[in-house]
């Protein structure tokens, strides 16, 4: 394979998951150095429970990393928590009480230790000094997109329940502070 031309092995790439990215890249230095490039997807996304701007603030500073992307997209949906437990026994209504409970059960206790992350890093998050350092150093950022619609759980039950609109929270405190940092940092961008 390491006589096939760079635009194939290039083409070759483009159709590969990250883990087999990853792995062709231990077959030599020349993969390694053409694959790099793949590693970073070009739509960089961020939720409000996972440490993505340090992650994003450590990309921007790697030199090839760095033009990799393109787009960030955040998502900040939040949970009425109250409107969702009543949501929850909503939707499950119609099953077994014994599995109803036992999948409530599993989605509430994931949705705490996300709530708890999201709270450690919520000094991280939408940081306006962090913004800036983040926006300076992505030569290639053309797109922010912020959505409060799109679900953040991964969890099947809470999925569900996301769709009911009430159990959304819209805390327009939190909202517009966010806001106000990604315009502000992302003043000096050219974006479409």
């Amino acid at each position: 394979m390491e006589r096939l031309p760079i635009e194939l092995r290039q083409e070759i790439l483009r159709y590969l998951q990250l883990q087999d990215i990853k792995s062709i890249r231990l077959a030599s230095t020349s993969w390694a150095e053409l694959a790099q490039t793949y590693l970073i997807p070009p739509t960089f996304l961020s939720l409000p429970h996972r440490d993505d701007f340090g992650r994003l603030l450590l990309l921007s500073q790697h030199p090839s990393f760095a033009r990799s992307i393109e787009k960030l997209e955040l998502d900040m949906g939040e949970l009425d928590e109250y409107h969702a437990r009543h949501n929850t026994f909503f939707v499950q209504y119609m099953r077994d009480p014994e599995d109803r409970d036992h999948e409530s059960q599993g989605a509430w206790a994931e949705y705490a230790k996300l709530k708890s992350q999201k709270e450690f890093l919520a000094d991280k998050y939408c940081n306006i000094d962090i913004l800036e350092k983040i926006f300076k150093k992505l030569p290639n950022l053309r797109a922010i997109d912020v959505n409060l619609m799109r679900c953040p759980f991964q969890h099947p039950l809470l999925q569900q329940i996301w769709q009911i609109p009430t159990t959304r929270l819209l805390s327009r405190e939190s909202t517009t502070q966010r806001f106000s940092s990604i315009i502000y940092a992302a003043r000096h961008l050219s974006l479409d």
